[in-house]
């Protein structure tokens, strides 16, 4: 099992080869489900996933469920503000659940998403159903909007509100969760997550044994999480990032040893990556993809990240695992440029 905690958001981009400044660009946005957790569930070609997240009970918050309900997920969504904590509805028999219309055959050609409120949702994905969202519903605040343009593939500025993460996403309110996994499972944690909470998170996932996978997402994210992220097995972080990761050490093989990761490969998208490793006696350099003309690259580091996930659960080595996921995120960005 693949459990994500992270961001789901509404993305709204602005993407043009070149912005006339000081003045109205006439544009088409680009509306669409984002946040870095539902963007690595999305393009992760494997079926035994839950992925948890938090929107408010707001029209974004709609809006996401509505588009996210056209494709092949279920979702289950709890109101965290009921008077049901999330381990009554992880442990409550409601036989409602027998009345809901849900198919469980497995050759039905439905892509109907299916959705659940506020019932037991272990219960429910326990019926063969693959790629499962759990959304908890926070009244408190509102659903997590990104906004960015794009000039040239680039991206020119963003701005990012993902408080009902960092609020709802804590140790506390999801601990029934995390009890659910074993050291079989995989676990991807993103920056969106309070540092605190995250911290513990961690901790506790360590003392299940399982592999944690880290998207730092931006530099003012790695900052925050900078000092806590620890005893993880895998993170990708981009040249600033790692640079404010290594900030404090001599070289990244005392960073690596000190912090415990297992493996931190640092993109610099045309100049390729490079691989660190524990077990790695030198670091591996992979060469860049093939020269894009592309002006929209949104969301290329969690496909990036997503693609290694799959390579890995294909039981492929470290460095096989991403040149798959390199020659993939090409594919990727042609798709999204046509």
């Amino acid at each position: 099992m693949v459990y994500i905690f992270g961001g789901i958001s509404l993305d709204i981009i602005a993407s043009k080869k070149c912005f006339d400044l000081g003045t109205s660009n006439p544009l088409k946005f680009s509306i669409r489900v984002g946040g870095v957790g539902f963007n690595i569930l999305n393009h992760l070609e494997y079926n035994h996933n839950i992925f948890i997240s938090a929107i408010g009970n707001d029209a974004f918050g709609q809006l996401v469920v509505e588009k996210v309900r056209r494709q092949n997920f279920n979702i289950a969504i709890h109101n965290i503000n009921t008077d049901l904590n999330l381990e009554d509805i992880l442990k409550k028999n409601d036989k409602k659940l027998d009345k809901i219309n849900y198919n469980d055959n497995k050759d039905s050609q439905s892509n109907e998403t299916q959705i659940y409120e506020d019932q037991p949702f272990f219960k429910v994905f326990r019926n063969n159903f693959d790629n499962n969202i759990c959304l908890i519903k926070n009244d408190k605040y509102q659903t997590s909007i990104y906004s960015a343009f794009m000039e040239g593939g680039n991206c020119l500025v963003a701005a990012a509100d993902f408080e009902i993460i960092e609020k709802t996403l804590t140790f506390d309110i999801i601990h029934p969760i995390l009890e659910k996994v074993d050291s079989k499972d995989i676990c991807v944690i993103d920056s969106n997550l309070d540092p605190e909470e995250c911290e513990k998170i961690i901790l506790f996932l360590n003392s299940k044994g399982c592999k944690i996978f880290f998207e730092t997402i931006s530099l003012q994210k790695t900052l925050r999480v900078a000092n806590i992220l620890k005893n993880i097995f895998f993170t990708a972080p981009d040249v600033i990032e790692f640079n404010a990761l290594l900030e404090g050490y001599s070289n990244i093989e005392q960073m690596i040893r000190d912090r415990n990761i297992q493996y931190i490969l640092k993109t610099d998208g045309e100049n390729g990556s490079i691989l660190y490793g524990l077990d790695l006696k030198e670091p591996i350099h992979f060469k860049p993809p093939e020269e894009l003309d592309v002006y929209d690259t949104t969301g290329a580091g969690d496909f990036l990240l997503s693609k290694i996930i799959e390579a890995f659960l294909m039981s492929r080595k470290i460095e096989e695992s991403i040149n798959y996921a390199s020659e993939k995120v090409v594919e990727y960005l042609k798709e999204l440029n046509r």
